[in-house]
Order: structure tokens, then sequence, then C-alpha cells
């Protein structure tokens, strides 16, 4: 599959490569034919567009702990289940 991230909400802003983004927004599924990868993605690769993320949200988070960050949102989400 390819997520596809759609930061049109977001307004103009610079991306770095090997900088950690978290990203917060809506999920939605694809149509078939609906949107196409990239041309230059990758030209032999064959994906599933069936996801795309519509980011309303976006916060810069190098240098966190994704270990920790992970043990919380497990938390969240088993508190959320139990109640």
């Amino acid at each position: 599959y390819l997520l596809i991230v759609d930061t049109q909400l977001l307004g103009v802003r610079q991306y770095h490569v090997g900088q950690t983004y978290q990203l917060i927004g809506t999920i939605a599924g694809v149509a078939a034919g609906e949107l196409k990868p990239p041309a230059d993605l990758f030209d032999d690769a064959q994906y599933s567009l069936d996801i795309v993320l519509s980011a309303r949200v976006v916060k810069a988070v190098d240098g966190l702990d994704m270990a920790v960050y992970r043990k919380a949102v497990h938390a969240v989400r088993q508190f959320l289940e139990s109640g």
C-alpha cells in the first residue's frame, strides 16, 4: 500500500528529508482510479492507493523517544477501549 498525505490544509511549509514528523488528520479511503501515484515515485512498483491522510496538524518530533511514545499511545488506546 501507498499512504498519500494530503498537506493542502497546512499551507506552505518546508519539509526536510530525515526529519521526523507527526501528522494528525483524517483518514479516508480512495475510490479506484481517483488518485494515481506520482509518475516519478517508482516506475516499476505497483501500488494500491487505498488510504489518504488529510493532515490538519504537523509537528516536527526529532529527538522524541519513540519507544516511550509507543508505550504512551498503547496506554491511551487501552484506556479508551476500557471505558
